[in-house]
């Protein structure tokens, strides 16, 4: 990767914030189409595939294969790849070093909650990515999971980012999975505002380059298009009364308030 002349970004580090399913990983590789940014993918969740021999990187070869990938962690003790809260800024920091890159984006979501809300670094930022519950309920509906716990988890974990995003105003930017494919050049100039880098038009192309992730979303929604095309499946996939539920049980939250149609 080699970094463009632009002015350096305000935050070294950022993270994306949100439930599974919000449209992180899309995000993310928004977001590493930038040559100044390296996605990592879900970084603090190695855990879950180092010295896994069935694991792969995003390029499709087989994990222990990937030169790319492994390059990212040259220096990073093996013992903080295997327990995320290990993690600290500076350890990230070398990382978005080895990749030669200005800013590194992480999109662990709740993991990224629990590690990033003990420091208080100035040059790590937040990006709030919210959806529609019910897509993001529809594979939980799919797979005829009872919605009881995951209401109440889903309810929990919103709260705790509403909370973080109220506290952290001035270095967490809230955005919509709507807008960002529905509005996609306008989101990404506001994102790319808040983290002062310079918008560039590949950035609102969904696979403009190839990644190098280690866990990754296997969605397979649009995937190969190259478009930008929002999911509403669950409009026909969801019945009447799982959809009131869902409406009933989460309409009064503060992230979506004003936003969609409970």
């Amino acid at each position: 990767m080699n970094p463009t002349d632009s002015a350096e970004p305000r935050f070294r580090i950022l993270f994306v914030l949100g439930l599974g399913r919000s449209g992180s990983t899309l995000l993310g590789n928004l977001l590493g189409s930038h040559p100044d940014i390296v996605n990592t993918g879900e970084l603090l969740r190695l855990d879950s595939v180092i010295g896994d021999p069935a694991a792969k990187c995003a390029c499709g070869l087989p994990l222990e294969d990937c030169g790319n990938w492994w390059k990212l962690f040259e220096g990073i003790p093996e013992k903080v790849l295997r327990k995320y809260t290990r993690w600290t800024p500076d350890l990230l920091d070398r990382v978005r070093s080895n990749a030669g890159a200005k800013m590194l984006v992480d999109v662990s979501k709740t993991r990224s909650y629990r590690l990033a809300r003990r420091w208080r670094h100035p040059e790590v930022g937040f990006v709030l990515l919210t959806r529609d519950p019910r897509g993001i309920f529809r594979s939980y509906v799919q797979r005829g999971e009872p919605l009881g716990g995951r209401l109440r988890l889903h309810r929990k974990w919103l709260g705790r980012f509403a909370a973080f995003a109220r506290r952290h105003g001035d270095r967490c930017l809230v955005l919509r999975y709507e807008d960002l494919v529905g509005k996609p050049e306008e989101t990404m100039r506001q994102l790319c505002e808040f983290a002062r880098i310079d918008f560039q038009p590949q950035m609102i192309r969904p696979e403009a380059v190839t990644t190098h992730l280690a866990t990754y979303s296997g969605s397979s929604y649009m995937k190969g298009t190259g478009e930008l095309r929002l999911d509403e499946r669950w409009r026909e996939e969801i019945p009447k009364e799982t959809l009131d539920l869902i409406s009933r049980k989460l309409r009064d939250l503060e992230l979506y308030q004003g936003r969609y149609d409970l």
